[in-house]
């Protein structure tokens, strides 16, 4: 077993809705991307349609909004490990560093943070990972507890200390 704890950072966002997540989410996208960091997305609902209709509004290059609609926005139900480490392995391997943004309600956040756990767990980092978990307020009614669990919070204006 590895020790990659210094390499990880666990951040977290909370938003009112899908659109308020959509608008919080595409400014630390397009940051990612002008870094030439990877983005590998766990999302329980489906969020392309939102994206395309904000992106096609946004006021950035083309290149930019081609490389963002390139992310998967596809929704997917909870992953078994395996599925998470064949989405996330070959990501390591490329010694970039790695953003994962995990949407979904408590359970599947927390399944999916368990699987990249015992992935990362397991193999070594030359890279830095952040995994972005996305929290909806109107169900969630342990926020502070949330934000003891993680280092940084994300919002609009980016990753900040809570």
């Amino acid at each position: 077993m590895m020790n990659n704890q210094k390499q990880i950072k666990k951040i977290c966002n909370f938003y009112v809705d899908n659109w308020h997540w959509t608008m919080t989410i595409l400014p630390n996208i397009n940051k990612m991307i002008e870094e030439n960091e990877l983005i590998v997305t766990m999302l329980e609902e489906d969020t392309k349609e939102n994206i395309e209709k904000i992106i096609n509004k946004m006021n950035i290059k083309q290149e930019t909004k081609t490389k963002i609609l390139e992310v998967d926005w596809k929704g997917y139900p909870i992953c078994k490990y395996n599925e998470v480490k064949v989405k996330i392995e070959e990501k390591i391997k490329e010694n970039k560093n790695i953003n994962i943004i995990i949407k979904g309600t408590d359970e599947y956040i927390n399944k999916m943070n368990e699987a990249i756990e015992k992935l990362v767990n397991n193999v070594k980092l030359n890279n830095e990972i952040k995994i972005i978990n996305c929290y909806e307020v109107k169900n969630n009614k342990e926020i502070q507890n949330i934000l003891l669990k993680h280092e940084l919070i994300l919002n609009t204006s980016g990753i900040k200390a809570k």
